[in-house]
């Protein structure tokens, strides 16, 4: 009864990180840049206006589906939905001429917030992008695996918490003033709720701060930073070190790096919303 329209792609498994080999290209950046196409789930929002014609960088986002893009609520809760552009299939920002396969660009039809988001404390600071018409699979665009209820990715046994990483094209150091072109990685380690917190107290939040449920963090050699709000936490499935699910979204953290854990919106803790938005959003798709 439900036949899959001509223009839909075939089903691509989610979360395969690509080897630069699958893209003929001989570019080595250093251990921190990505190579093309190799987290082919990354997705750039961009703020179209009349000062930006060609768009500006706000936030990463990742690729659910054909249709359905996730990024931080916090990234798209001010913005009118007719400025953002989503892009896949993005490697360098400001230069296309490595890239052997073009990106591709969508308009937002819908933008659904997370309802429990808080603007102040930045709690399930989650939102769903639905595009206006699909985009299309290809070797450097493909979803990434997130921990939908029931199934093999909604466990927290199905990750390796020591093998994580986070991508964008944000600002390398605190205080940078540009965005790093190509996109770039940081390897990451889960870092336990209770650990976290304390770390977080040595900081200017102070001894009281409370570390909300919804958040998980995430510390390594690098920390994310600004600009790279919305992009994804991922982590290696134990069953294969080449697949990856999505467990968290840049939300804040306090400076970069400096010892101090990386502060993400959990898709654990929001595993429920997140499944039921992306069933609705899928049954009453516009295409």
């Amino acid at each position: 009864p439900n036949q899959p329209s001509a223009t839909a792609s075939p089903p691509e498994e989610c979360g395969i990180r690509k080897a630069g080999d699958d893209f003929d290209l001989k570019i080595t950046g250093e251990d921190s840049e990505t190579l093309f196409g190799e987290f082919p789930w990354m997705v750039a929002v961009l703020r179209i206006n009349a000062s930006s014609t060609n768009g500006t960088l706000i936030c990463g986002a990742s690729l659910l589906s054909p249709f359905i893009v996730l990024t931080a609520a916090h990234c798209v809760n001010k913005i009118d939905m007719s400025e953002l552009r989503v892009r896949a299939g993005e490697y360098n920002i400001g230069n296309d001429h490595e890239e052997t396969l073009t990106h591709q660009d969508r308009t937002i039809s819908a933008i659904h917030i997370h309802s429990n988001f808080s603007v102040r404390k930045l709690y399930n600071d989650v939102a769903l992008l639905s595009v206006n018409e699909p985009f299309h699979y290809e070797p450097h665009i493909a979803p990434v695996c997130a921990p939908f209820v029931n199934t093999e990715y909604s466990a927290k046994e199905a990750f390796n918490p020591r093998t994580c990483l986070a991508t964008g094209w944000g600002k390398t150091n605190f205080g940078d003033r540009v965005f790093s072109h190509k996109l770039k990685k940081v390897d990451l380690t889960i870092v336990n709720h209770n650990d976290c917190q304390n770390k977080l107290r040595t900081t200017r939040l102070g001894a009281g701060f409370r570390l909300d449920s919804t958040f998980i963090c995430a510390l390594g050699l690098g920390d994310t930073c600004q600009g790279d709000g919305g992009g994804p936490l991922v982590c290696a499935t134990k069953s294969n070190p080449n697949k990856y699910i999505q467990v968290g979204i840049v939300s804040w953290g306090i400076g970069c790096g400096k010892d101090i854990p990386g502060v993400y919106a959990s898709l654990l803790a929001n595993a429920e919303w997140l499944t039921a938005e992306v069933n609705t959003m899928t049954v009453f798709r516009p295409f």
